[in-house]
């Protein structure tokens, strides 16, 4: 059951809150807690700023961006798009944050399996660390570390296909 629930305004909002409540549970856009049996406080990410940067050789995205919004602002990455599309409908794209989906994809996941084939970077809080998103995968279920953005390369060529 839900003992309490926030919801920050600033990312540094969020690690204070995480640190005076230590089992508490971040939320977004494609999170659950549909088998967590104990009380716990919910933290929902979802009035976190939204951030999209683009510099000359990569793409900044926060992890509170939706899916239909990173549909909208990179529509020229054809390839990109088309596996957003894929990965679920119009609807879902407005509710599904980044960070969500790369919290709880599976194997299937064509957005995933891109951001992977790129070499993404993702930056976790507290201490600003940044990893490669392979490796967070591999210790993703243990780790509650706030996700707060992502840096993708922008290739000199990108290909996808289902």
């Amino acid at each position: 059951m839900i003992k309490e629930y926030f919801r920050p305004k600033n990312i540094q909002e969020a690690i204070s809150l995480k640190e005076k409540f230590p089992k508490s549970l971040f939320i977004g856009g494609g999170t659950s807690a549909k088998n967590i049996e104990d009380d716990f406080i919910y933290i929902d990410l979802q009035d976190l700023p939204k951030v999209f940067k683009r510099t000359k050789d990569s793409l900044i995205i926060g992890a509170t961006v939706t899916l239909e919004m990173i549909y909208q602002q990179f529509r020229d990455f054809s390839d990109l798009t088309t596996a957003i599309q894929i990965e679920a409908g119009k609807n879902l794209r407005n509710q599904i944050s980044l960070g969500g989906l790369v919290k709880s994809a599976g194997g299937r996941s064509p957005l995933l399996t891109c951001l992977l084939a790129l070499e993404s970077l993702i930056t976790l809080e507290p201490g600003t660390n940044e990893n490669h998103l392979h490796k967070f995968l591999d210790t993703r279920d243990e780790n509650n570390e706030l996700i707060t953005q992502f840096e993708i390369k922008i290739p000199n060529e990108f290909r996808f296909e289902s």
